[in-house]
């Protein structure tokens, strides 16, 4: 009776898993075909424009050829006859067309640059603003009471980048360490920015936050602070003079 109902429990498991995988299956097709409805929807409203271009110039070069082939067999001057004067009439707006299409095509390009480049901001500035709220947070003040430890706790002294960021003026500054506390502690000994460090002994309020190289999505630290002073804008609103190391 036991192995019976062992045998039905196994059974039923199994037709259990099988039901869900279909419907999973199911369910990705669905998603899938309804993404790539969207996606052509979307393609064909935003480019309408491009395709009755593309096909108005097929049309007109069809004729032109079409034109010129018949007056070709049936005269050499190409004012003799009606086809001839209509070949080189659609000729000459196939000539015409070709700058209008160079300049749609840049146009569209551009315009696809701008929206692939505003679209990898954004999702760059959501990858390092959550960062950024995960990471290590500080006030000068807890960072020397940790710093005059004895031993510094290892999480602290990563590879990453740091925000310095002014609280009394909106101002952030950003940058980069193999040992990121050791590196954030010379900007408030007068070894780093010198601009933060004279608002800082001017008695701006401050904080600080740590963000993890292993922790980001980034090859090297010039690619995580560059993403880092791109998020906070720090070049023109904080303190950094640059957009970051190129390298």
């Amino acid at each position: 009776m036991c192995a019976i109902r062992r045998e039905k429990i196994v059974a039923n498991m199994k037709y259990a898993l099988q039901v869900r995988e279909n419907y999973m299956k199911t369910d990705d097709k669905i998603i899938n075909e309804k993404m790539e409805e969207i996606l052509q929807s979307s393609w064909a409203k935003k480019h309408r424009v491009i395709y009755w271009i593309m096909c108005i110039g097929f049309v007109i070069g069809g004729l032109t050829l079409f034109f010129i082939g018949i007056h070709q067999k049936e005269s050499t001057s190409p004012f003799e006859n009606v086809f001839g004067i209509l070949g080189m009439i659609f000729w000459g707006i196939s000539l015409a067309s070709i700058p209008i299409y160079m300049v749609v095509i840049c146009l569209v390009a551009k315009k696809h640059a701008l929206r692939s480049f505003k679209r990898e901001s954004t999702q760059i500035k959501q990858t390092i603003l959550g960062l950024s709220k995960n990471g290590i947070e500080l006030t000068p003040e807890e960072f020397f009471k940790i710093k005059s430890q004895s031993s510094l706790p290892r999480e602290y002294n990563f590879a990453g980048v740091y925000i310095i960021f002014n609280e009394s003026k909106n101002m952030p500054y950003v940058g980069q360490g193999s040992r990121v506390f050791d590196r954030v502690g010379k900007h408030f000994s007068g070894k780093g920015n010198g601009d933060v460090y004279a608002d800082y002994k001017h008695g701006d309020k401050f904080k600080i936050k740590m963000i993890s190289l292993k922790d980001s999505d980034c090859f090297t630290l010039n690619e995580l602070e560059r993403k880092t002073i791109m998020t906070f804008d720090a070049n023109n609103k904080g303190y950094n003079k640059t957009r970051g190391n190129v390298n």
